[in-house]
């Protein structure tokens, strides 16, 4: 009894990922029939005891769904153990009839050593890959790599879209949001949404002068410069700002009317009032850019850069640069709204 007590604890935290009960009480029984004379199982010979046990039997049949769960659990073990991928990690693929697709990794598939009754040394030789719409497909190691913001930022969030001003549109939206959720300011939202359009079109006119407006779908505003922006936007001179406002005139007819209200709130007859409203617009966008320049000093990329640097732009932040940050507060921010969603259909309006 005292035996079968350890084998169950042990099962726990193995099978930690899926703590069913039946998956449970199938690596319980693995360990204890494979430990009974007390000796420690390695987590190699359990999985390809539990991975013989599937041998011959279809799911459906009885007990084949635990088994499987318990397979999987041992793997994903297996897998911290020796250092490999984890369950969820997202991953690209690099070959094969699905290259080009993005997933997320379910579990290893590892080699098996027959003769030994053991798993063979050395990482995985594939992985179990999540593609979304019910397809699940095993992929060769050598054919998948770790997808990140930095490397593959399309797969966290779009990075193409109809236009190049409309691509400048939404980074400015999410430089902002993101900054001023980091600040926990209550800004008021016409003052939030003309600092964010002052953004777009400082963005427009830095892509526009650094031969950033091909391709049209705007995926090359990932190498916009955030210094050269904040340089425009650091109120010196309203000229300045009000040149780039005329330069900004794209055919895009939702933005048309708001960008003459900046264009009035930055002319010569602007009163005391509009001029209050103005530095505080000019003052809030700049803050912004200025905080993404500051979280975007990356000593992985430059160890030897002083932080000086990067706000007087002798060492420049690009868009790109800001990838990591950008990326998990877009997938929050998703979250958070399918969440509201949620509970708005469940429990209506309340």
């Amino acid at each position: 009894m005292e035996q079968q007590g350890r084998a169950y604890e042990q099962a726990l935290e193995i099978a930690a990922t899926d703590a069913r009960a039946a998956v449970v009480e199938v690596v319980a029984a693995a360990l204890e029939n494979l430990g009974g004379d007390g000796q420690e199982v390695r987590l190699g010979p359990l999985l390809w005891h539990l991975d013989d046990g599937l041998r011959g039997r279809a799911r459906g049949d009885e007990g084949v769904d635990a088994l499987v769960g318990a397979v999987e659990a041992v793997s994903l073990a297996l897998a911290a153990e020796r250092g490999a991928w984890d369950r969820d990690t997202v991953v690209r693929i690099t070959g094969g009839d699905y290259a080009g697709r993005s997933g997320l990794v379910e579990f290893p598939c590892w080699e098996p050593d027959h003769a030994g009754r053991d798993i063979a040394p050395g990482p995985p030789n594939a992985y179990q890959v999540d593609l979304g719409r019910s397809l699940s497909v095993r992929v060769p190691t050598e054919e998948l790599r770790v997808a990140t913001p930095t490397t593959d930022p399309e797969v966290y969030m779009s990075v193409s879209f109809p236009g190049v001003w409309f691509g400048c549109v939404v980074w400015g939206d999410r430089l902002v949001r993101w900054s001023v959720e980091r600040r926990g300011e209550d800004v008021p939202l016409g003052e939030l949404g003309s600092a964010a359009l002052l953004v777009s079109a400082a963005l427009w006119d830095v892509a526009k002068a650094d031969g950033l407006g091909e391709p049209a779908d705007g995926s090359a505003l990932l190498d916009t410069s955030l210094t050269a922006v904040g340089t425009l936007l650091n109120g010196t001179y309203d000229e300045t700002i009000v040149g780039v406002l005329e330069r900004t005139r794209p055919e895009f007819s939702a933005t048309e009317q708001p960008l003459d209200g900046l264009r009035t709130l930055w002319g010569v007859h602007a009163g005391v009032e509009e001029l209050h409203l103005r530095r505080r617009i000019q003052r809030l966008a700049h803050a912004i850019v200025i905080d993404h320049q500051a979280a975007g000093m990356r000593p992985d990329a430059d160890p030897d850069a002083d932080p000086a640097d990067y706000l007087t732009g002798q060492t420049v932040v690009r868009l790109r640069d800001r990838l990591d940050d950008l990326a998990v507060w877009e997938q929050d921010r998703r979250a958070r709204a399918w969440q509201a969603e949620l509970h708005a259909h469940i429990y209506g309006d309340e």
